[in-house]
């Protein structure tokens, strides 16, 4: 027996709101140990100085907008006590970390363990392009552990056209009231730019020019918008004949509101990867991985500053935030999947 939608629909709301604050307030906190290891390390710097003085050196300490006369003895004595100051904030910090760390990792693993499986509906032995069957087309949720089937969500009929071939999911548990499925063909965006082939693309494959043939017919691959990932808010596709991938809001994609004209006007375009890109992934730290199928390797994309390993459009290496002035909003780079 399926668990009832609203009682799962609220459990996975509940620990994603936990997993999602807890992610938060580790990046605050990850921050402060930073700022004190920094503080530390200039105390014990200024100490070092102190040490090398002759004890009877004059020194003026700043107090406010004026500077008084003291002795390195009172100066020593302040900075030491800022020391043990120092290191118990930052045991407290680390036994804060140890805690956030741990419900992150406990809530994460809670909504991991519920596996999503999305059925395309389209027979094996059905013609190139045939329409999925309703009832077929469908996304089964199962409990890894127990493997008991919590619940089936069938695709509404009237997206069954075109050949759409739901292939690939993603979960968010945290968008609108419920939670979101996204798939790999947003309907909101039909037959747009953002999601169609480039017109006669040719890849290649190991040296190989890629075509279609039926027969001695020579024709073109159109396969649209095809792998998709989340990550920092947004809705990350490929568009698989082509050297372009897209990202736009998840908010804005789900939102009824928003009508096609300023769906397509929220799209992004962070410029052209070197590949067709046959499918995307997303980890904790927003990077972008992207399956270069004609290279056969794997590029990634920083989407952070601190990710950031040297100085790029105008921006220097390192800092905080989201980074959204490098060229495919992030820093391409790419991994040979052989390594």
């Amino acid at each position: 027996m399926a668990i009832p939608n609203e009682k799962l629909q609220q459990l996975l709301q509940e620990i994603s709101s936990k997993a999602a604050f807890a992610e938060q307030q580790l990046g605050i906190v990850r921050a402060q140990i930073a700022s004190k290891n920094r503080e530390q390390r200039m105390l014990q710097l200024s100490n070092t100085e102190m040490n090398a003085l002759p004890q009877a050196t004059p020194v003026y300490e700043g107090v406010g907008k004026m500077f008084v006369s003291t002795t390195i003895p009172d100066v020593k004595k302040k900075q030491d006590q800022e020391g043990e100051d120092c290191k118990k904030e930052l045991s407290n910090l680390d036994k804060k970390l140890h805690y956030l760390e741990t419900t992150y990792k406990n809530s994460t693993e809670h909504i991991e363990s519920i596996l999503k499986r999305v059925d395309s509906g389209i027979p094996y032995n059905a013609s190139s392009g045939s329409d999925a069957v309703y009832g077929g087309a469908k996304i089964m949720s199962f409990n890894q552990t127990t493997r008991e089937h919590l619940r089936t969500y069938t695709i509404p009929q009237g997206l069954l056209a075109y050949g759409m071939n739901a292939n690939d999911v993603r979960i968010n548990n945290t968008l609108g009231p419920n939670g979101v499925a996204l798939l790999s063909a947003v309907r909101r965006l039909f037959n747009t730019s953002v999601v169609k082939a480039d017109e006669d693309c040719v890849g290649s494959y190991d040296g190989e020019l890629i075509y279609c043939w039926n027969g001695t017919q020579k024709s073109f691959l159109t396969n649209g918008a095809d792998g998709i990932t989340l990550a920092s808010g947004n809705l990350y596709w490929s568009v698989l004949t082509s050297k372009r991938s897209y990202y736009a809001p998840q908010a804005v994609l789900i939102d009824t509101n928003f009508t096609d004209v300023a769906v397509l006007a929220a799209v992004q375009d962070p410029g052209h990867c070197a590949s067709e890109q046959a499918g995307l992934a997303a980890d904790n730290k927003g990077q972008i991985y992207i399956c270069a199928s004609e290279q056969n390797a794997i590029y990634y994309v920083d989407k952070q500053q601190s990710q950031v390993h040297r100085p790029f459009n105008g921006d220097s290496a390192g800092g905080s935030g989201p980074w959204e002035r490098a060229g495919h909003s992030g820093e391409l780079r790419d991994r040979d999947l052989s390594a």
